[in-house]
């Protein structure tokens, strides 16, 4: 591993899990820029997290305290969909938003972000898989994983309305309603 948080490389320093790398360094990017916004909105960075739970812990200017897990969707910006990972590995062991800590996902989507409340999340994705007769065992791969990620797209017109979803341009991300509960 190198001095960036999981880069992996071999002891000939070629990258062992390169799509993994290449979406860490976008994502670190998407984190980067939602701190930004939100500081400069007032919002107290006060911890970075460099671990599976949460990306950033902040204060918001109402004095609420979120933990916040940012995750870059610019490629799949138009398609109308948020991917949502639940499962990684082989067997696969929880993951993303199963294990995440975070009570705010922000998903980056090129100008756009979606937020979403966690645990609210993780009900409306379990009711949801439990409609449809699909275990966790059985949750879609994703394309191009190093790691055998799964777990479900959302299409996200279909979570407008819930008071735990928000859609709104990226510069305005700290402006969102799930920042005020």
């Amino acid at each position: 591993m190198d001095g960036r948080r999981g880069v992996i490389k071999s002891k000939e320093g070629r990258c062992m899990r390169p799509h993994f790398n290449l979406q860490l360094s976008k994502g670190l990017k998407s984190e980067a820029r939602v701190i930004e916004i939100i500081s400069d909105a007032g919002f107290k960075i006060t911890h970075r997290g460099a671990n599976h739970r949460h990306d950033v812990c902040v204060v918001a200017p109402s004095g609420l305290v979120f933990r916040v897990e940012v995750k870059n969707e610019d490629a799949y910006a138009d398609s109308g969909n948020i991917l949502v990972e639940l499962r990684q590995g082989s067997p696969p062991k929880p993951s993303g938003l199963s294990s995440s800590e975070s009570t705010i996902c922000v998903h980056t989507l090129g100008d756009a972000a979606a937020l979403y409340r966690s645990q609210e999340m993780r009900i409306y994705l379990s009711a949801s898989l439990i409609a449809k007769n699909v275990s966790y065992s059985n949750l879609g791969v994703f394309g191009k994983s190093d790691n055998n990620n799964r777990g479900v797209k959302v299409r996200r017109g279909m979570l407008d309305g819930w008071p735990w979803y928000d859609e709104l341009p990226l510069e305005d991300v700290a402006k969102s309603k799930l920042w005020r509960f």
